[in-house]
């Protein structure tokens, strides 16, 4: 098994895997961070490490969910499920997910990770 960190910026780290012929990530969060504000093709397996995290998702006939997670949750995130994840403190996720995965972002969710991105750079 090999971990590899492929990318850091001002959210924090991300490092990506594979075990057992499953792909995982590590995604550390700083307070305030958000990822995510997209859907995938397939299902998504997260588990909470450490640290609290807001999670929206929308389902899809539109309607718009708002739950806190905490270290020891277990979230599930099904195909096609618009996702976005902001850290309420310091917060350590382990996502898991099959090697075909593919990302489409969903512009309104995806803003406000890059305003935080921005934000941060012009500090």
């Amino acid at each position: 098994m090999e971990i590899r960190k492929t990318e850091e910026d001002s959210r924090g780290c991300e490092y990506s895997g594979d075990f057992n012929g499953k792909n995982f990530v590590i995604l550390s969060f700083k307070k305030g961070a958000s990822r995510g504000g997209h859907y995938h093709n397939l299902d998504c397996i997260h588990f909470i490490l450490y640290g609290v995290l807001e999670i929206r998702t929308i389902d899809s006939k539109g309607k718009e969910k708002i739950e806190i997670a905490k270290a020891g949750d277990v979230i599930k995130v099904k195909s096609g499920v618009i996702h976005l994840f902001i850290a309420k403190k310091e917060s350590l996720i382990l996502e898991l997910r099959e090697n075909n995965l593919e990302t489409v972002k969903y512009r309104s969710y995806r803003k406000i990770v890059e305003n935080f991105i921005n934000k941060q750079n012009k500090e």
